[in-house]
């Protein structure tokens, strides 16, 4: 076990790697056996940063209409944090999709829309995923991805509508 210490300081992301010699003298009959991998990388997330949520409304969503979602920061936001996307998008949202959104000095929450696009070509069902990427002023939180189902609007499907004839019930 290697510990790592919690000292108030900013550092960003970094790794430690622990290794083995093998054999461990050279010259002298092996006291052990190698069982597997000689060395591992573990990441070292520092937290004295800032934790960045991503909220969803609403994940389903039918072409034509937005896909939101809202970056939440969760400390003094003392400075302008720029959070790393990672979006997976079907072919018929045409936008060009963001690496990554600035949330401003001062500013808590970010809400950020990406239109589908409205076509007569009738298409699967698809899903458009965004994902928070690890960064150096801010540690994903939880939740820090979700996966929007985007239906199609085209076609012989059959509407559907709820409708209640009062709003309010004895």
């Amino acid at each position: 076990m290697v510990p790592t210490e919690d000292d108030n300081v900013r550092r960003g992301l970094y790794t430690v790697r622990a290794g083995m010699l093998y054999p461990p003298i050279i010259g002298k009959p092996h006291t052990y056996w190698r069982d597997g991998t000689l060395s591992h990388t573990v990441e070292v997330r520092d937290n004295d940063l800032p934790w960045v949520n991503l909220e969803v409304e609403d994940g389903r969503v039918f072409e034509a209409n937005p896909v939101r979602f809202t970056l939440i920061r969760a400390d003094g936001e003392v400075k302008a944090l720029t959070v790393t996307l990672d979006i997976e998008a079907p072919s018929y949202v045409s936008a060009t999709m963001p690496t990554g959104l600035t949330i401003r000095a001062g500013q808590k929450r970010l809400e950020y829309t990406i239109q589908t696009v409205d076509d007569a070509v009738e298409e699967d069902n698809a899903q458009l995923t965004v994902a928070i990427g690890d960064g150096e002023d801010y540690r994903p939180g939880y939740p820090n991805s979700f996966t929007f189902s985007i239906f199609d609007n085209d076609g012989d499907l059959p509407g559907v509508r709820v409708r209640a004839t009062k709003n309010w019930v004895n």
